[in-house]
Parts: C-alpha cells; structure tokens; sequence
C-alpha cells in the first residue's frame, strides 16, 4: 500500500466554491464578520459603481503582518473544529475568500499592523493562467493610491482593506453594472443593519461598533421594536445544550397599526411583518437566521406579533450547522420540545394581542344577511338591506316599530366581533347554527308567502331558495318546499 498526494486544480476549485450560494448582501456581512473578529469599531464601505467598478471594505481592527494575512488568504485556514475566542465570528477559515470571490474576479487585501502595510490579491484569470495556487503578494512600492481606502488606512494605528473587482456574474445577469450596484446598495444597507444591529446598539459602548455606506452611517434595526411601549417582553428561559448555555427571550409586537413608519420599517413593512415571525437565531450576538419555525409551526396570520430571540455561543456551530455563509442554521432535536413548549406559550399571547380588520364575502352568487363596505380603503360589515327576508321583515313594521329596528340594526353592525371571529375561524372553532328541519321549513313558507303578496312569482321566490342565506344550506328542505308548492301550483 502507498500514498499518493492530490492537490486540487486550483481554477476548477475555486470557480466550483464561487457557487456556494452568496448573495451580494450576504457576503459583505461575512467580511464584516472578519473585521468584527478583528475587534474593529469603524467599519467603511464604498460601493463604487463608476469608471472602475469595486466594492471596498476598510476597518480599524488589529491587522495582519505579512505571514498572518498570507495565512487568512489561504484556503481552509482555521480548523472549523478547534477551539476559538468566544467573540470570534469566523468559523471554517473560507470566509473571505469564498464571500469575495463569489462576486467578484479580484479579491486584494490590504493590511497594516505594527506600523507596517501588505498587500496580496486572489486573482482568478491570473490562477487559471498559471493553473496553481499562486498568490500574488504586492511589493511596497505597488502598494499605491489606486487601492480605495489607502490614504485612511495610512493615517491609522492599524486596520484592513478588502477590495473586490471584475464583478463577472453582476455584470452578465444586468443591462449595466452600475445600475445594478446601485441597487445592490439599498439591499446592503438593510441587511447589515439587520444583521449587526446588536453590535451597532451594543449597550456596553465601548463596544458598540458603527459601519458606514458610502458616507451614509447604520442605524439598526431592532426586529423586536424593544423601545416601543406596545411590544410585550415575556420572561427569558435559558437553556442547557452539552453544558452550554442557551438564552430564549420571546417577544410579542404591537399591532401593524399602531406602528410608526420608522417602526415598520424595522420590522420588515406589512408584507415582513408576517413573513419575519418565528425565531432569529444569533451567534455571537450576529443574527444568523430569522423568520421561521423550524416547521415546529406554520407562519399563521395570528402568530405574526411573536419574535423569539435564540442566543447560541460559537462552541455549538456543529451541532446547530451553522453554514460557509453563517446564513442558515438548523434546530437541534435535544432542545425541540423546549421550544415547542415556548413557541406554544408566545403564539397564545399573540393571538390576543392581534386585531382583525375585516374578511372577504364567501360567494357573490349567495345573497348574504352580511354584506362588505368599502371605505376607501377601510372595511366594515353592514346587514344588507337588500336581502329579502330584512326588506319582508321592514316592510310589516309601522313607523315606530321601523325606528327601533333601525337602531337594533345599527346596534348589532357596532357591535360586530372581528377580533374574536377571526381567531375563532383562524382556528377553526366556528361552528354555524344548524336549524331544526321543520322551522327552516316554516321560515321558507313565510318567506314565499311574503313574496306571493308583494305580487313577486312563485317560480322567482323558489329559484332565489338557492341563493338566499341560511335557506341555501338546507338542499333537502328547500326541495320538499319547492315540491310542495309546485305541486299546489
């Protein structure tokens, strides 16, 4: 038996890892997780779309010498099972590379420490030149003012820049690259804001961070709206897996309605209000993943108010998989019924907290008791007046018996229970009146004889059984009555 080594062809590799599933977001927030590993506190992005394209990161962190960064640019640089510093964010040591290049054809780096400035660059039309590993490492004089940022980071202590260039996959799938990074920028924004947001309002400011894009600087976004009066906070339950800690806080928002704007923006607007219910898991304080029950629930229109923060440390990446791209994670089994037990608790205070604006008529064909009003915008539910058994019913009052049926009427339309109608039919707790055969029958009589004096046919009063509520629900009724005065007829 002998051993023989295989290398990997260095372009096939690295155009097979450019596919791992970045998003442009996405892979800015793995850089920045670099430069919060770093223990940076100003972080700064310039998303130049013009002339020539790039995106650059610089930081404030620690830095890198030469042997340290060429060691951070080389593939599988960490054991992504050793032990790491708790606050570190990185994880299978394939971050930078695999982020930046997943965008872009160029990846350089640029890092001072100790007074001291390198460069190295990943260059993939270079790598498939010379089919080899082969990074190139800058000498000092072409370490120059084409590198964005390098003024800045020459004036300070120490730091790191992270330039992307020749954005091939942007480029091929827009009409210009420019309009696409545009827009690409917006998305950014909310990401990093979203994603960072507990490092951006750490409590502890010594240890609050701030990133800038293009000048513009981050507010976060809080997902949970702490700071607004109407957002419930329900008791934190920390729990144990393989001796480390896990904290769950639940959340219940207030109303969609009761939201500022700035306050919908947080959450996600209308639409992300529903669909960002459910647990956001974060590492470190970084959020990882938001906006689902790990299918230990449906995102149910009632639950949309609850929120669960899941705090998780770095020592369980491999038992909660914590991707490449620290975007997705899954549920360990050993902790499911805790969290079916919480996720119960929170979606019960949700439901009481959620208010029903109005819901749809069944049928246009059914000639319903109630009837849907639009007002711009805005709907209620009235007693249609046009249903004929309330016109047969008004029209045998006299006057004063009509003005109290008009304030009844009016006192059953205020009245109207959205709130708990909709939970009850969400849940499927509604039962409808089932009446008894001989008095639906009595009431289909009165109803037709009604009719018969109005001067209205019989063969119009027998047709519109079918569509008249509640007669329409009773077919058997309805026949025998129709047959019953055919039969007269």
């Amino acid at each position: 038996m002998r051993d023989v080594e295989l290398l990997p062809i260095a372009p096939d590799l690295i155009e097979s890892t450019r596919a791992i599933g970045y998003s442009f977001d996405t892979a800015i927030a793995d850089i920045i997780d670099n430069s919060i590993s770093a223990k940076a506190k100003k972080i700064s992005i310039d998303i130049n779309a013009y002339d020539d394209p790039y995106v650059a990161i610089l930081d404030d962190g620690c830095g890198m010498d030469l042997e340290e960064l060429k060691n951070a640019m080389r593939y599988g640089s960490t054991n992504p099972n050793a032990d790491r510093n708790p606050n570190d964010l990185g994880r299978f040591g394939l971050g930078l590379k695999t982020a930046s290049l997943s965008q872009c054809r160029k990846l350089t780096v640029v890092s001072k420490k100790d007074g001291v400035i390198n460069a190295c660059s990943w260059d993939l039309d270079y790598v498939i030149k010379t089919r080899a590993w082969k990074l190139i490492v800058f000498d000092k004089e072409e370490i120059g003012n084409d590198f964005p940022f390098i003024k800045s980071l020459l004036e300070q202590r120490s730091g790191t820049i992270v330039i992307w260039r020749n954005f091939d996959f942007l480029k091929e799938s827009s009409i210009t690259l420019e309009d696409s990074l545009n827009e690409k920028t917006n998305d950014i924004i909310y990401h990093l804001s979203l994603v960072f947001h507990r490092y951006l309002n750490n409590e502890d400011i010594k240890n609050r961070i701030s990133i800038i894009v293009n000048n513009q600087k981050l507010t976060p976004l809080d997902p949970f709206l702490t700071t607004h009066t109407g957002t419930q906070v329900l008791p934190e339950e920390p729990l144990e897996i393989l001796g480390e800690k896990i904290l769950v806080k639940p959340y219940i928002l207030p109303h969609f309605s009761k939201l500022s704007q700035e306050d919908k923006y947080m959450v996600g607007g209308e639409e992300g209000f529903k669909k960002n219910q459910g647990f956001y898991i974060y590492r470190n304080r970084r959020l990882i993943q938001w906006g689902t029950w790990f299918k230990m629930s449906r995102q149910e229109e009632l639950y949309k108010l609850a929120r669960v923060i899941v705090d998780i440390p770095n020592t369980l990446d491999s038992i909660w998989k914590i991707d490449v791209k620290k975007s997705s994670a899954e549920l360990p089994n050993v902790i499911k019924v805790n969290l079916c037990n919480i996720i119960k608790n929170i979606v019960d205070k949700s439901e009481k907290v959620f208010t029903y604006r109005g819901r749809s008529v069944s049928s246009k064909s059914i000639m319903s008791i109630w009837k849907k009003v639009d007002n711009r915008g805005t709907f209620s539910y009235q007693i249609n007046r046009e249903h004929p058994l309330v016109k047969f019913y008004e029209e045998s009052l006299n006057r004063d018996e009509h003005k109290k049926f008009e304030k009844f009427i009016n006192l059953i339309q205020d009245s109207f229970p959205y709130d708990a109608v909709y939970v009850d039919v969400s849940k499927g707790n509604i039962k409808k009146e089932e009446y008894d055969i001989k008095e639906i029958k009595q009431n289909m009589r009165e109803y037709i004889e009604a009719g018969l004096k109005t001067n209205l046919k019989l063969d119009d009063l027998l047709e519109a059984l079918k569509i008249i509520e509640p007669f329409n629900r009773y077919k058997d009724a309805r026949e025998d009555i129709i047959k019953e005065y055919t039969d007269v007829k």
